[in-house]
């Protein structure tokens, strides 16, 4: 229940939220309980790699990365076509299959319209961008130019979740590259880090906000031990991160410049005004992520009943089978 409403000065933005308390059901644990407390000890204390979760990039993982491949290099054809081509996984239903291949097939996007799922919201909005484009520009208008009208007639938070979630994705696989060098719980030389020392910046409209510092890791730093592998950050790509200055930089920079993201210098088209351009500045997140509070609680749980809440004070639907025992004798941590 929603309650407790007021009016604020200033809004939320991403990135001020302090952070969020779960409960994590594990099933089948095959450990004891002192072997499950030794893990829950390491992961308070030394945190876990601070991966990009599934949530990020979803079902339309594949569509939103290469639609924003496609977006970055401002090829719209191409952004269309990656939005309606079927999924890697395959369509949930005939109907959509069908939908999608009057697009790719016939580029015929009212039929796609008429026969596209109602909840694929992202694509039934482009169809009817692309729909929206003949009849008002007719056969004078180009394929490419066409497809750029549509595109830029999706919701542009939608088309920023797109390159959001490509920048993630490639952040993820950074992160686990950098992870298999930790030979010690010490920072690298060339590792981006935070640092303690924050600067105030002047805002728009008079006030000021605090920004932290960031800087590359040197050789001096390494052998004084002055950063930890929790002090180390690696990027999100954009205009004004700082890359590292070792083999992960090299191989971020290298990659974005294969992909040809980078032809426009991390500026993306914000409407079908050609002069309203949206930077990405990029930003920072560190590699490990530690518990707030280094508090993470855990308790071994053993039922011999089926359909037992395994949380009673969680208010679940009663049919629902997701937080409920389903095996006699099932250890859930």
């Amino acid at each position: 229940r929603l309650s407790s409403f007021e009016y604020v000065k200033k809004g939320l933005r991403p990135g001020y939220n302090r952070g969020n308390r779960f409960q994590i059901i594990v099933r089948g644990a095959n450990a004891n309980e002192n072997q499950i407390s030794r893990i829950v000890k390491r992961i308070s204390d030394s945190g876990f790699v601070n991966y990009f979760g599934k949530q990020r990039f979803s079902g339309t993982a594949t569509r939103n990365e290469n639609c924003a491949r496609f977006y970055l290099r401002r090829e719209y054809g191409n952004c269309v076509d990656a939005a309606l081509a079927c999924p890697s996984y395959g369509c949930g239903t005939n109907e959509e299959l069908e939908a999608r291949r009057s697009w790719i097939d016939f580029r015929d996007a009212s039929t796609s319209l008429k026969k596209m799922p109602k909840h694929l919201h992202f694509e039934r909005q482009l169809l009817k961008g692309l729909i929206d484009a003949s009849e008002y520009d007719g056969s004078s208008i180009s394929h490419e130019d066409r497809c750029r009208t549509a595109f830029l007639s999706v919701p542009f938070p939608d088309r920023l979740l797109c390159v959001n979630a490509y920048f993630s994705r490639i952040w993820n696989r950074c992160a686990s590259e950098r992870v298999s060098e930790c030979r010690d719980d010490m920072a690298l030389e060339g590792d981006v880090v935070v640092v303690n020392d924050e600067q105030k910046v002047k805002e728009e409209g008079g006030g000021s906000k605090t920004r932290k510092q960031y800087k590359v890791v040197t050789k001096d730093d390494v052998e004084k031990k002055r950063f930890r592998i929790r002090d180390v950050v690696i990027p999100l790509p954009g205009s004004k991160t700082i890359f590292p200055e070792h083999r992960i930089g090299v191989f971020m920079k290298t990659f974005l410049q294969y992909e040809g993201v980078m032809k426009y210098g991390f500026q993306i088209e914000k409407s079908i005004c050609r002069d309203d351009i949206h930077e990405i500045f990029g930003a920072y997140r560190t590699v490990i992520a530690i518990p707030m509070e280094s508090r993470v609680d855990f308790q071994a749980l053993r039922f011999d009943k089926i359909g037992v809440p395994i949380f009673p004070t969680w208010k679940v639907n009663s049919s629902s089978k997701i937080f409920t025992v389903n095996e006699v004798h099932n250890k859930v941590v």
